[in-house]
């Protein structure tokens, strides 16, 4: 079977890649130059077109169409007569062809002949030793993988160098996220290449993340990262990421099913006798989040932050200042601990939230919570203790308030929200009494 490919040469000395093209009938080479030199980023080896940006282009792709149009003629002369395209065969009948169109345009010096043979032989003798090149390299790379000690142009190699570039630019935990990408990355296939990525290798490794039954909202966070490590490289690589545009990441789809305390369940928090100082404080750092709707990364202010019962401080999400008042609840809890809550690993909070929240018995009915795995729809009943997390804080906040009449407005200013549209699309809904919406449509 014949195949023809465009070919960007090593670059020369002003930068640009030489364009040849490639006839290959069972393993067999036919490789002609076109004349033609670019740097990468001005020829599509798709189309096998120079970009209309310079001005030659035209000529240029008149040059290119030429040469490949030969090369076509000569597989399907060779072919006819009952041949093999094999390399010799395809070098005669290409030399054929062009003399024959030739013919009306005179004789051609005997110099520029033997010169055109000779680089001719050049190029596919350079092409060989590309290839026995690219071989012995592979061999080098698979005997430092089977010691551990290849990078080169491993894919995880370059997501350890972007974090490091990245470093002062995002936080913790979005570099966290980056290290998750590495390990997923080296567990789907520990010696995929930067340059090896294609829209069939993203579209697998999306797969892959699906069928680990992830859910949508990681996986879609996930091949987002991917595909900012792929672009933050391509330049510098001279990498052809137009394929990848056409790539589909995972649907993004809402969970309706936002878990908050109703007031009754906070108050039940608040007051439940807890004999174990852990819990304690779990309860007490958890309550300040729900009275103030401050995230994880905001709630261990210090008493520098309140001043006459009002906390200021600057978000470390976002770097916004919000301002708000502080209840009684909260102004006792913080006296309580000194202003000074206890720090803890957001893990550690996480599961034994849930312990204290499970001694609370308006905290044991059963919530059923949707999510998605690709096009997945996934069901889960739980104890509605078991879903209590740091964030179900702030989302008790906000609801609270929106329940209570508090203007929109007012309540992104005190959570640092840019404006209400979040506020309005994930908890309106939430808050309205159901049986006076009824009501009015019903008698």
């Amino acid at each position: 079977m014949s195949k023809i490919t465009f070919i960007l040469r090593p670059e020369n000395k002003k930068g640009e890649h030489p364009i040849s093209i490639k006839h290959t009938h069972d393993g067999s080479p036919f490789v002609k130059a076109t004349g033609v030199a670019v740097q990468a980023k001005y020829f599509n080896q798709i189309t096998g077109k120079v970009s209309n940006k310079l001005p030659m282009a035209p000529e240029w792709n008149a040059c290119i169409a030429q040469v490949y149009a030969d090369i076509e003629a000569s597989a399907r002369n060779i072919l006819g007569k009952g041949g093999e395209p094999t390399t010799q065969t395809m070098a005669d009948e290409y030399a054929a062809i062009v003399a024959q169109r030739r013919v009306g345009e005179g004789q051609e010096p005997l110099q520029v002949k033997e010169a055109t043979t000779l680089i001719e032989r050049l190029y596919q003798e350079l092409e060989a030793l590309e290839a026995a090149v690219s071989s012995k390299k592979q061999e080098i790379q698979n005997a430092e993988l089977k010691l551990g000690i290849y990078e080169g142009a491993l894919f995880v190699h370059f997501i350890d160098r972007y974090t490091d570039e990245k470093k002062n630019l995002i936080n913790t935990k979005t570099l966290k996220l980056y290290t998750n990408l590495r390990n997923l990355v080296n567990e789907f296939k520990s010696c995929l290449r930067i340059d090896d990525i294609t829209l069939t290798v993203m579209n697998s490794f999306r797969d892959w993340l699906v069928d680990r039954g992830l859910r949508n909202l990681t996986i879609r966070s996930i091949l987002i990262k991917f595909k900012a490590v792929i672009n933050h490289f391509s330049e510098p690589l001279g990498l052809n990421t137009k394929e990848l545009r056409k790539f589909v990441n995972v649907k993004k789809i809402k969970n309706k099913n936002l878990i908050y305390l109703t007031k009754e369940e906070l108050g039940d928090l608040l007051t439940i006798k807890l004999d174990n100082p852990r819990y304690q404080r779990v309860r007490d750092i958890f309550g300040i989040m729900c009275l103030t709707g401050l995230r994880w990364s905001d709630v261990f202010f210090s008493e520098a932050n309140v001043k006459s019962n009002v906390l200021s401080l600057t978000t470390n999400k976002t770097a916004t200042t919000i301002t708000l008042p502080l209840s009684s609840q909260a102004v006792e809890i913080l006296e309580r601990n000194n202003y000074a809550l206890q720090r803890i690993a957001q893990s550690e909070f996480n599961t034994q939230i849930k312990v204290v929240c499970a001694m609370i018995p308006s905290l044991c009915g059963l919530e059923e919570i949707i999510h998605y795995t690709g096009t997945n729809r996934v069901r889960q009943v739980m104890p509605k203790a078991k879903l209590i997390s740091a964030h179900a804080g702030r989302k008790t906040f906000i609801n609270l308030c929106l329940q209570n009449g508090v203007n929109p407005a007012v309540i992104k200013g005190w959570v640092g929200h840019s404006d209400i549209k979040m506020i309005m699309e994930h908890y309106a809904h939430l808050t309205a009494n159901q049986n006076e919406e009824i009501a009015k449509v019903f008698v």
